[in-house]
């Protein structure tokens, strides 16, 4: 646009003519990506096959237990994550800072403990005598 307000002429010509005449790609290059793509898919069926009969392999197997959390979750990185995230929520629940205590005493009204281990007193049954 112009400082005028109006669209320039020339300029919407030249727009006007590249959307009536779209770029028709080289048939020589269409088939050199053609021939590049067979060429990948033929290579990973290759790998694929080669995978299966490999020896030592356990089949659909490898993927239970430990292995296949693992694989499920992200694997080694998304596992150390994980569990970094749940330690630290261990500690926090555990030694909770001053200021986590103070504002849980702020949402809630009073202050909340937990016993992780309750008092049951020296007779396990009290009913029973001897």
């Amino acid at each position: 646009m112009s400082k005028t307000g109006k669209p320039d002429d020339e300029l919407s010509a030249a727009f006007a003519a590249a959307r009536r005449t779209a770029p028709e790609p080289d048939a020589d290059f269409l088939a050199r990506v053609l021939g590049d793509a067979e060429a990948v898919q033929d290579a990973l069926k290759e790998a694929e096959v080669a995978e299966r009969s490999a020896p030592g392999r356990r089949g659909a197997r490898a993927s239970i237990g430990w292995r296949g959390v693992f694989r499920a979750l992200g694997g080694w990185p998304a596992v150390t994550g994980l569990s970094a995230a749940a330690i630290t929520g261990l500690w926090l629940g555990a030694a909770p800072p001053d200021g986590v205590s103070a504002t849980a005493q702020l949402v809630w009204g009073e202050d909340i403990t937990l016993a992780l281990q309750p008092d049951i007193g020296t007779e396990l049954f009290p009913d029973e005598e001897g």
